[in-house]
């Protein structure tokens, strides 16, 4: 925090990219959605990064929907058989980027990943 008002202390705002960090994105899907915003509809003017604010402000956690998903493919596995998504943003999306992980889990059985039981220990 930064002391420079009156009332003592001022909150600091978080950069778009710390925002796509917290929802889950790499800086790699960030600069990704940066650079297509900037280059397609800004022309470089977007001063404010509103829309970029905006984009990981309206998504959800990747880490959050994994879990879901995990626990979904637990129950009902069928229902990830020549599961495709798509999506105008390909490759930057949550729900890609969810499958993505689960799909690694499965094929690789990574139990780092998988949530623990209420007791600690790995299923």
């Amino acid at each position: 925090m930064i002391n420079n008002s009156s009332d003592g202390f001022r909150i600091r705002k978080l950069t778009p990219k710390e925002c796509f960090r917290l929802m889950g994105f790499s800086d790699e899907a960030f600069e990704r959605a940066r650079k297509a915003l900037n280059d397609k509809f800004y022309k470089g003017n977007d001063r404010s990064s509103s829309q970029l604010y905006k984009q990981a402000g309206n998504s959800i956690v990747t880490d959050v929907l994994f879990y879901i998903f995990y626990e979904l493919y637990q129950a009902m596995p069928y229902l990830f058989d020549d599961l495709k998504v798509s999506s105008y943003f390909s490759g930057i999306g949550a729900f890609e980027i969810a499958l993505d992980r689960l799909f690694d889990v499965v094929q690789n059985g990574d139990s780092a990943v998988i949530p623990a039981k209420s007791g600690g220990e790995k299923q």
